[in-house]
């Protein structure tokens, strides 16, 4: 069976304004195409960019064996707090590849670890998911659907999302909290996107305002 194996081993590396200190990087596949095998591992000491510490200690782990492939992630990004942010996967291709079936992924950073709740099978062909929900209790984070052939069929909904645990930077201003529900369909075809959606905020704030309740409809058909 064919074998591959290489390995980089860098001080530092450059590109533009962003620098990457102690770089490792190994990288090992093997076996024949219908039942292939490998892993690649990465270490990454610290990021800048202009000077300025953007992130540390990065390490990075993904593996194949098979149909099953998997992922690990992690790293400090002094913007966002002092805990690490990472990323962890696994998930199994079917027998025709034509389907992969997400069985673990979480999201963690500062204040907050969304895990999948249960199984979720995106088909690869349909570019489409039949429903992948992430939760941080209370919050919940649901998709459903995608592109099937030239239309949209996309439904996202989200419960009790805490503004004031997003990561820092994600909301145009700080200091802004309340807790936001809702649904957002997306149909129509690429060219010409239908969105339409309901959105509530509970308990919202910002500065000296609080206890603020908003409900919102819209709909947006990609031309007015």
């Amino acid at each position: 069976a064919p074998a591959l194996a290489g390995r980089i081993d860098a001080p530092a590396l450059a590109v533009g304004t962003i620098t990457a200190e102690g770089v490792r990087l190994s990288l090992r596949a093997s076996g024949p195409r219908r039942a292939p095998a490998g892993a690649v591992e990465g270490r990454v000491a610290l990021v800048r960019e202009a000077g300025i510490e953007r992130a540390r200690q990065l390490t990075l782990r993904a593996g194949l064996a098979g149909s099953e492939g998997t992922l690990t992630a992690r790293g400090f990004v002094p913007g966002l707090g002092t805990d690490p942010v990472g990323v962890d996967g696994r998930a199994v291709l079917s027998p025709g590849r034509d389907r992969l079936e997400v069985r673990q992924l979480a999201i963690t950073y500062p204040g907050s670890r969304w895990a999948l709740a249960q199984p979720a099978t995106v088909d690869l062909r349909a570019r489409a998911v039949d429903r992948l929900v992430l939760q941080d209790p209370p919050q919940s984070l649901a998709v459903e659907g995608g592109l099937g052939g030239s239309a949209l069929a996309l439904r996202i909904e989200l419960s009790r999302l805490d503004l004031a645990r997003l990561p820092v930077g994600l909301l145009p201003r700080a200091g802004v909290s309340g807790q936001v529900s809702g649904d957002v369909a997306v149909t129509g075809t690429p060219a010409r996107p239908v969105v339409a959606g309901r959105v509530t905020v509970e308990n919202g704030g910002y500065g000296s305002l609080a206890g603020i309740a908003l409900s919102a409809d819209g709909r947006w058909d990609g031309g007015t």
